[in-house]
């Protein structure tokens, strides 16, 4: 799997996290990233949803890891977004204007 670890690490996660997050064990990750051994269809499906990407990227028949019809997006921005989406609406307005206040500090 070529670009497993550097997906799982674009997203802040362990191999024992990303392990729990898809039910199996962190040496099953482990053996994943170093092509000990493959996961099969389902679970290669399972690892590109958590870590937001493709299988074609996880497997590296593509460099790109953001998934069609979202070019752009990195993986830390998709988990963004999702942890956005998660919030109260309240919670959403206050990092909108965190967001503005810190990008007008960068001009």
């Amino acid at each position: 799997m070529k670009h497993l670890k550097a997906a799982r690490l674009s997203m802040g996660l362990s191999q024992q996290k990303l392990a729990e997050r898809i039910g199996f064990s962190q040496q099953t990750i482990y053996q994943y990233e170093n092509g000990i051994t493959q996961p099969d269809l389902s679970t290669l499906k399972k690892l590109a949803d958590c870590l937001h990407t493709t299988t074609d990227y996880l497997t590296g028949y593509s460099d790109l890891p953001c998934p069609p019809g979202n070019p752009g997006f990195t993986s830390e921005e998709y988990q963004l977004l999702q942890r956005l989406r998660q919030l109260s609406p309240e919670s959403r307005q206050a990092i909108c204007i965190l967001v503005e206040e810190l990008s007008g500090r960068e001009d």
